[in-house]
């Protein structure tokens, strides 16, 4: 039988295409080949006109019948369904391209996690192989906790998943052995100590989480993320990530402490957005417990009913207790809601360098 083996092709041609072919070739009607098959009419029809897919016994029948191997009719088949599945996907990508920022795309191209296009399938195509979703709505479910609604800002939820994704990545390079809560207990004093580290205090931080089994990631700040840290479980470890989102290191500190608090006082399963303004009874508690750890509430009464609060007796206190003078200073701050107002408290507020920053004033 004379029938040509189609050459590959990404356009979508129903093997009824070929089995046309063979008919006229051998001068056969769809009858015949229905009659000679033992199948009925209306069955043949809808396999010639692509409305019927082929089964690996009409494969053999049409084998038998107009020549050419089961396996090459399969294959037929399985070419077809698998182009217009292609192209359902392509404009199923080329729609999702548009939900996702061109700012958040540019900066995971300068990152090297996404490649340049301008083709908006191929876009949809990077970033989503990037977060290693099928779709956009696989994207919600995975990272359900970017998609909640946050009560002061109003962040893209895509950029917080592909913010949350890039701290997966990174902490996932990280050899840690198992996860100690008694040892991140203890190592609270050891993390008040590097508040007082001038320069790359993040080193000094992984190094003491690592030490409990935590992994800790600074990722860069993305477009409309507004996140100052988060938490979350990955693959038996603990992931605490922070961000250099404009914050002073009194921001930073507190932020870190507040993660910390919740791997301490809250469910594993969960994972925390801190910075986007929403209040909960596990939020309310991990503030309470970054204050604490990082000032102990005595000192800080006798301190605070003191209202002496000039830049020397703020940084005599915080030497008495062990920490960075910006950490009082800014708990002054905002207990008194004076930011802005006390200059020669905010210029304790430093901005130092982290995680390759280069330092600038607060």
């Amino acid at each position: 039988m004379a029938t040509k083996t189609p050459l590959r092709s990404d356009t979508p041609v129903a093997p009824g295409h070929y089995i046309r072919e063979a008919l006229e070739f051998l001068g056969m009607s769809q009858q015949e080949l229905a009659t000679r098959m033992g199948r009925p009419a209306q069955a043949i029809s809808e396999i010639l006109n692509g409305k019927k897919a082929l089964t690996e016994q009409t494969a053999f029948q049409l084998s038998a019948v107009l020549g050419k191997s089961p396996s090459t009719w399969m294959n037929l088949e399985y070419a077809y369904r698998f182009n217009l599945q292609r192209a359902e996907q392509e404009k199923a990508l080329s729609e999702q391209a548009d939900q996702i920022d061109p700012d958040l795309y540019r900066e995971l191209v300068k990152m090297a996690l996404v490649e340049r296009t301008r083709d908006g399938a191929e876009k949809a195509r990077q970033f989503l192989g990037f977060l290693r979703a099928a779709n956009l709505a696989a994207v919600e479910k995975q990272y359900a906790s970017a998609f909640r609604h946050a009560t002061k800002r109003q962040p893209n939820p895509l950029a917080l998943a592909a913010w949350l994704r890039i701290a997966e990545i990174e902490a996932a390079k990280q050899d840690l052995p198992p996860y100690d809560r008694k040892k991140l207990e203890a190592a609270i004093e050891d993390l008040r100590a590097v508040t007082l580290c001038e320069v790359r205090p993040d080193g000094a931080v992984r190094e003491v989480l690592s030490r409990c089994g935590v992994a800790c990631v600074f990722v860069p700040h993305l477009p409309k993320t507004y996140a100052h840290g988060a938490t979350f479980w990955q693959n038996g470890h603990p992931v605490v990530v922070l961000s250099l989102r404009g914050a002073c290191e009194d921001t930073i500190w507190f932020t870190l402490f507040h993660e910390v608090g919740h791997l301490l006082l809250h469910d594993k399963g969960a994972t925390f957005l801190e910075g986007l303004g929403a209040t909960s009874r596990e939020e309310n508690e991990a503030n309470e417990f970054a204050g604490n750890a990082l000032i102990p509430p005595d000192r800080w009464h006798a301190f605070f009913g003191e209202r002496s609060f000039s830049r020397t007796s703020v940084k005599a206190f915080a030497e008495t207790i062990g920490i960075a003078p910006a950490i009082v200073a800014g708990r002054v701050l905002r207990e008194l809601d004076a930011y802005g107002k006390r200059p020669e408290l905010d210029k304790l507020r430093r901005r130092i360098k982290w995680a390759g920053e280069e330092p600038s004033a607060a």
